[in-house]
């Protein structure tokens, strides 16, 4: 008694078949048998899929929370600049109060984010 040759399938062909799970009616013994290949096959194929849908998932969430915390961030420097600019501006309304501030705080916070929060072109504070 010989043995079979090796069977080997393209991964269009593995992917079509767990996509015929899919079909209402469908099961994994019926679709072995339908396309001639062994129960463990399809579950395995299926099995491999939902592990590398479930990593691109977590890849995904992975970079959105990493953009969703650069905004936080950014926002939370965003209001501390607001926060502490009430107090200056409640003594003064004019842009030398706004300038005096930018100055006074250059050292904790970017220039650039405090004169935009601020409504502030970034050239008059390094004039």
């Amino acid at each position: 008694m010989s043995r079979q040759p090796r069977r080997h399938f393209t991964g269009e062909f593995k992917e079509q078949a767990v996509a015929c799970l899919s079909e209402p009616g469908a099961t994994q013994p019926s679709v072995a048998r339908e396309l001639g290949v062994s129960l463990s096959q399809i579950k395995g194929r299926r099995l491999e899929l939902m592990a590398a849908d479930s990593a691109e998932a977590i890849r995904r969430q992975q970079a959105e929370a990493a953009v969703l915390h650069r905004e936080n961030r950014r926002l939370k420097e965003e209001v501390e600049v607001m926060r502490k600019a009430s107090a200056f501006f409640a003594r003064w309304a004019a842009m030398s109060a706004k300038l005096a501030f930018n100055a006074t705080h250059a050292s904790a916070h970017a220039i650039r984010r405090m004169c935009r929060v601020l409504a502030i072109i970034s050239s008059w504070f390094h004039a």
